[in-house]
């Protein structure tokens, strides 16, 4: 239950001591809770962002009627611009564009800007209402925004379009949000709560760390990158039924079963904080090779008037393979141990189809080269530029975004009361088939080269090619070309995070001192050698597997992508702390917090995509918020991505500004 009017982060955290996982109170049956708990998973480093520049006031107006209905209606509008503070890091831009990566299918958007460009001016806002009547009650919320930069803006390379864009990913929109309706029933003298419609449903102890036990509902991550976001602005409801029974004192169980399926957010391709120019919605082609521009890889006559017209270098895509509505449930158990130090266990079991894309691929098809028009080079030519030799194709290989049903989770967390009034919780989760991603540039060549001599071409798809110009003989007969093959494979993983938390009073001048720090830590089960199949690691490194790196002949890549790092690996770890200070009288009628954020990945890479960890990728921020007459506010703060050798974020700092207003 979000308290009302607290200024302070720890208004939208319950301490994890003691607080027990009893049904609602008096309270919570008005005014369901909507908290920052209910946040807790992400969308990498933006999520983490998210929670360490964000903490606004509740200001709610609530009323009663003759009738015995209860109500909250919460209005909060805002306005806010991001700016740029770095310029597009050459390591990170195509060779083509005179960089030095080896992908050319995530620039757009780290062209479109340099530093001290605008890269977001919105204004927006969200309504919330609640209305109870004894053991019953409804709730409503939804949201508007509109980003005038780059619904009007002209962009440095390539035009803003959200044609095609997911709904909440458009520049300009409105958004049905919460819709369900509540009840509080007697079973046998023990309590029964139910909700059905579109809901937000938490589960776990995680706060900064993404891929543990809360994924029931999808993320706005496209949300998480517009200045002044407020937490409940990137939780996507969904609908489903969830129940939740006490059993006795001190043990309660709970269930859902989800009615329709929805797939995490992106922020749109050519926006500041697009990771890919190909994933999205409304996005794509894929681009086979990094020297070339997009235009000269769609007519290949601008490059060699001697070839066929309508040779192109272009991998189409087609429709994603979105999983089906139904076969998404959970199931968990409350105990509240008194004897162990008041503490409070749950265990977990899931099933739940992925809100994460993987890309799958229709292999080339060499059985139709006549009349081809797809031209790829061959192995033995310069992969950045073509060659006499290349190989013309009937058909090109094809892409989608595939979204991997059945994925089975397992898990157990905790929360209580440590040494010194230290609040501490954790989770453990399991899956036994989490899909992880091949190497994106790997599997595609494999796709397109699926007859020549390679070991991902081998491992994917089982061809033993030994003798010259066999490849061929044996694709066509294991009825290799023009199949489907998935980008990823399914493995066991593990995930451990402790979360620690703690309020110091009258501190450095300030009324208090929030700390929060989380380490987590990730194991994937049965992975292949590098050598042999490689998971992981963005495309604009390039490929990896022997074979399939052939583009690392170019002198004019950076050489330190051309080893076997930054792939997958069996153990990955790291943390994430935020300090908050309060001063209530600082300014009058003013609630001034300061806080600083880092989040450290230290080893390792977990698995792709929104990898939790990437071995050495830092992210700072500083903020300062402004709180007047618990009504308005006012924020700045600033964000800086560094570190690792292979983060494709490193050229993403920014500063924002934000005014806003609750009624």
């Amino acid at each position: 239950m979000r308290a009302k009017k607290q200024g302070t982060y720890a208004a939208y955290l319950k301490p994890p001591g003691k607080r027990g996982n009893r049904l609602h109170s008096q309270q919570q049956k008005q005014f369901p809770r909507h908290t920052m708990h209910q946040l807790r998973r992400g969308h990498g480093a933006l999520v983490f962002t998210l929670l360490a520049v964000n903490s606004t006031l509740c200001h709610a107006a609530t009323f009663e009627l003759d009738n015995g209905i209860s109500g909250r209606w919460d209005t909060s509008l805002s306005t806010g611009m991001s700016i740029s503070t770095s310029d597009p890091d050459r390591n990170l831009l195509p060779t083509v564009y005179d960089g030095r990566a080896a992908g050319i299918n995530g620039n757009d958007g780290r062209m479109n800007f340099k530093a001290g460009d605008t890269i977001s001016r919105v204004v927006k806002g969200t309504t919330e209402l609640a209305l109870s009547r004894d053991n019953l009650g409804l709730q409503i919320s939804g949201k508007f925004w509109h980003d005038d930069l780059l619904e009007n803006g002209d962009a440095r390379f390539k035009d803003f379009d959200d044609s095609g864009f997911d709904s909440l990913a458009k520049f300009s929109g409105a958004e049905l949000m919460d819709a369900y309706v509540w009840g509080e029933f007697q079973l046998n003298d023990r309590p029964l709560d139910l909700r059905l419609g579109q809901q937000v449903l938490s589960w776990g102890e995680s706060t900064f760390i993404q891929g543990g036990l809360n994924v029931i509902n999808p993320i706005d991550a496209n949300a998480l990158t517009t200045p002044g976001v407020e937490i409940k602005e990137a939780l996507i409801p969904v609908n489903l039924f969830n129940l939740s029974l006490g059993i006795s004192e001190n043990l309660s169980t709970s269930a859902f079963y989800q009615l329709e399926w929805r797939a995490t957010v992106q922020p749109g391709c050519g926006t500041f904080f697009a990771q890919s120019d190909a994933s999205q919605p409304g996005c794509g082609p894929l681009y086979a090779v990094s020297g070339r521009t997009e235009a000269q890889q769609e007519n290949m006559q601008l490059v060699n008037p001697l070839l066929p017209a309508g040779a192109n270098m272009v991998i189409p895509r087609i429709s994603d393979d979105t999983p089906a509505d139904a076969g998404q449930w959970g199931v968990r158990l409350d105990y509240f141990a008194e004897e162990l130090n008041s503490t409070e266990l749950a265990f977990y079991v899931m099933n739940y189809h992925s809100r994460l894309p993987y890309t799958n691929a229709i292999t080339a098809d060499y059985s139709k080269r006549p009349g081809s028009g797809f031209f790829l080079p061959g192995v033995t030519n310069n992969p950045l530029y073509g060659g006499s030799n290349a190989k013309p194709l009937a058909q090109a290989p094809l892409y989608q975004m595939a979204f991997p049903e059945d994925i089975r989770l397992y898990g157990i967390s905790f929360n209580t009361s440590g040494p010194w009034g230290i609040s501490m919780s954790g989770e453990l989760s399991h899956r036994p088939n989490q899909p992880i991603a091949i190497n994106g540039q790997d599997f595609l060549y494999a796709s397109g080269f699926l007859d020549t001599e390679s070991p991902i071409v081998d491992e994917l798809f089982g061809l033993d090619i030994q003798a010259p110009g066999s490849g061929p003989i044996l694709a066509k007969a294991a009825g290799l070309y023009g199949t489907q093959v998935q980008g990823y494979r399914r493995k066991p993983v593990s995930q451990l995070q402790l979360t620690a938390m703690q309020t110091f009073s009258d501190i450095w001048g300030a009324d208090n001192l929030l700390l929060i720090a989380e380490v987590g830590t990730v194991h994937v089960a049965d992975l292949e050698p590098v050598e042999t199949l490689a998971y992981g690691r963005d495309a604009v490194y390039g490929s990896g597997v022997e074979g399939a790196a052939i583009a690392c002949k170019n002198p004019a890549l950076k050489q330190d992508y051309c080893q076997r790092e930054g792939y997958t690996t069996p153990w990955s770890w790291g943390y994430a702390a935020r300090a908050n200070l309060t001063y209530n009288d600082l300014l009058p009628g003013t609630v001034v917090t300061p806080s600083l954020a880092w989040r450290y990945d230290v080893e390792g890479y977990a698995p792709s995509p929104a990898p939790q960890f990437v071995e050495g990728r830092q992210a700072v921020t500083l903020a300062v918020n402004f709180d007047y007459l618990e009504r308005y506010n006012a924020a700045v703060s600033y964000t800086d991505f560094f570190g690792g050798d292979f983060n494709p974020q490193t050229d993403r700092d920014f500063i924002s500004f934000t005014l806003g207003a609750k009624f």
